[in-house]
């Protein structure tokens, strides 16, 4: 899987063939559709793949002790994503949240497993006192989704930043994402 997910990131998901991936993976075009549906059920793969993992990692920022320690943890694993795994985001990005049948994958059950974390992190910090009161859980995820989107997009597309500048333009979102959160 992740070589496909570089393939489809280098390429362009829409112009990667079935017959490359299998010379990629060295495994025949039957052995291909034996193990997969069709190109996209391999795209979906690798992206369930990828949150599944990303799930297991934010389950242990309830280690963490403050909700709002959590927030900022959660918020920077999230977008230093783009710097650890950028193959996987720019995936994510354009061939995932933007296809309407990711809404119907297995993938995106993941990423509802993944965005509930943000939720209860959300939640606790409400409950203890630490985050406003009339937080709106679900647009904060939606501004929370937005940022990310445009953010990386305008990084793959628009500029050539440098790792050091992104971490600058990560802590610059999460100062201001917090201040949306406090009371």
């Amino acid at each position: 899987l992740a070589m496909t997910e570089e393939m489809f990131a280098e390429k362009d998901y829409h112009k990667v063939t079935p017959a490359e991936i299998a010379r990629a993976t060295q495994v025949s075009e039957a052995t291909l559709y034996e193990l997969f549906a069709n190109k996209e059920d391999i795209l979906m793969s690798g992206l369930q793949h990828r949150l599944k993992g990303h799930v297991r990692v934010a389950e242990n920022f309830f280690d963490i002790r403050t909700p709002l320690s959590r927030l900022v943890r959660f918020i920077y694993y999230h977008f230093t994503m783009h710097i650890r795994q950028p193959a996987f985001v720019k995936n994510f990005i354009l061939n995932g949240i933007y296809n309407e049948k990711f809404y119907q994958s297995p993938a995106y059950q993941d990423f509802e497993k993944y965005m509930a974390i943000l939720d209860q992190i959300l939640k606790d910090g409400k409950e203890d006192g630490s985050m406003r009161p009339d937080l709106d859980i679900r647009r904060f995820r939606y501004l929370l989704m937005g940022v990310f989107s445009h953010t990386v997009l305008r990084w793959f597309f628009a500029e050539k930043t440098k790792n050091l500048e992104m971490m600058g333009r990560i802590n610059e979102i999460t100062a201001l994402l917090m201040k949306m959160v406090l009371k």
